[in-house]
């Protein structure tokens, strides 16, 4: 029984220490906190600094303020049990923090946004804004992400008033707790904006704020250069646009945009019928048949781009130029990987892809009509890659004849006597340099010559 006493006595000094120390622990740390605000705001007249002496301020507060985590997170009981209770006094700072947060994010945010609404010409940038400016005000349609993302694209607006950008962003990050409707909506910019908005079709603003409602998710990409090969840096030059496409411009990505298209076009069509204070009656069915058509031109243009990029390596060297050679005169080699995925990418005439937009209920005729017009760009490239697509060496028909022959093949092997060509040019002592200065500029080569068929064979490139 004794030690009974002895155990429980033992628990209750130690737990009483515990708590003991712990309050002190918590009064001084308040008390620190108290001598930092009280230092802070000595003969602070706050009205009278200008826009970056206040930012530097909030920065400042926000500083003593985070010594208590718990002023910026929800309540919980192990406050209670831990006696991290000091930070109640303080929950007046943190409102504090707020309202001249408010201040400075309306003096710099909501006027370069009014600025940008009265004065830009970039009928995209319009439309985020006009949104973003108006979500402010209607926090059911805000979204703090796409925020971030509109001051990432017009930071050079708000550069100017010298706060850096992390310092701006971690503002924003406290817009939930603001109270902006003590802000009045400026009704001169909203109404230019959009009487500015008024001059580009319905579909293409919908497109565009689409697009941007879809921009705070994390934009997925294809990489192309891992599925060419390390090789493909002896090929193509830095400047070719190799490494990545946007998913979204590939089938995949393609088939991901359809599953979602009816549901995205409904938002979006109900924001921009409050971002504009207008109820429209277009039908929603030519909406997205529009909308569709925009996205496949982009997917063109994307692959277009692509093509257009290209360029090959420079060599200096013989021993480079061979090892290029040598490359591209294997059956699997950068270059044909390339035009394997381009071919497959732009190939729409598919069963499963038409499949999968007929089922948004447009008309099918007028999808597939677009579909293949986008195929029909690329069509020699499909013909290129088509394992069964032949190109004859007389002028029989693409894909008949029993004399033809698969050009890529042709071209491999010709690539390849070029190549040992060049090493018996460099290598072969019983020419004189007269006879191969001769050769090297002669226009007259043997119709036999490596070099003379390639250039035939390349012009039977469809």
């Amino acid at each position: 029984f004794l030690m009974i006493i002895l155990i429980i006595s033992f628990g209750t000094y130690v737990i009483s220490s515990y708590f003991i120390s712990k309050n002190n622990k918590e009064f001084e740390k308040s008390q620190n906190t108290l001598r930092s605000l009280q230092l802070l705001l000595k003969d602070q007249d706050y009205q009278n600094l200008n826009i970056k002496q206040k930012a530097d301020f909030l920065i400042e507060l926000r500083n003593i303020l985070n010594t208590y985590p718990e002023l910026w997170q929800d309540n919980n009981i192990f406050q209670y049990l831990n006696l991290n209770l000091s930070y109640k006094g303080f929950k007046e700072a943190k409102q504090l923090y707020y309202k001249l947060n408010e201040d400075v994010l309306k003096n710099t945010l909501l006027k370069e946004m009014e600025y940008t609404l009265l004065t830009d010409t970039n009928k995209e940038n319009l439309i985020k804004t006009l949104y973003m400016y108006r979500s402010l005000f209607e926090q059911k349609y805000f979204n703090k992400e796409i925020l971030k993302i509109w001051i990432n694209e017009n930071w050079n607006t708000l550069s100017k008033y010298s706060i850096s950008k992390d310092d701006f962003l971690e503002g924003v990050d406290e817009l939930k707790q603001f109270n902006l409707k003590s802000f009045t909506e400026d009704e001169n910019s909203i109404h230019t904006g959009k009487r500015k908005l008024e001059s580009i079709s319905r579909t293409q603003r919908i497109y565009i704020l689409l697009n941007f409602l879809n921009s705070d998710k994390p934009k997925e990409k294809y990489l192309i250069k891992e599925d060419l090969g390390f090789a493909a840096n002896s090929v193509f030059s830095n400047n070719s646009q190799i490494t990545s496409i946007d998913k979204i411009y590939t089938k995949v990505g393609m088939m991901d945009f359809l599953n979602d298209l009816n549901q995205q076009v409904d938002t979006a069509i109900n924001i921009e019928s409050w971002m504009l204070d207008n109820n429209f009656k277009e039908n929603k069915n030519t909406l997205t048949m529009g909308i569709l058509k925009l996205y496949l031109s982009e997917y063109q243009n994307a692959w277009q781009n692509l093509l257009a990029s290209l360029q090959p390596v420079r060599y200096n060297t013989k021993e480079a130029m061979l090892n290029e050679l040598n490359i591209l005169s294997k059956k699997e080699n950068p270059l044909y990987s390339l035009l394997k995925i381009v071919s497959s990418n732009t190939n729409l005439n598919d069963a499963v892809l038409l499949t999968q937009a007929y089922n948004l209920g447009l008309n099918a005729g007028e999808i597939r009509s677009n579909f293949i017009g986008v195929s029909n760009a690329f069509t020699q490239y499909h013909k290129l890659v088509n394992k069964n697509t032949l190109l004859s060496v007389g002028n029989i028909e693409v894909g008949k004849g029993t004399d033809d022959e698969k050009i890529l093949d042709i071209l491999n092997t010709s690539i390849t006597n070029m190549s040992n060509k060049i090493i018996d040019f460099s290598s072969n002592n019983n020419q004189s340099a007269e006879e191969k200065i001769s050769y090297a500029l002669g226009g007259n080569k043997d119709a036999n010559d490596p070099f003379a068929v390639f250039q035939m064979n390349i012009k039977k490139l469809p």
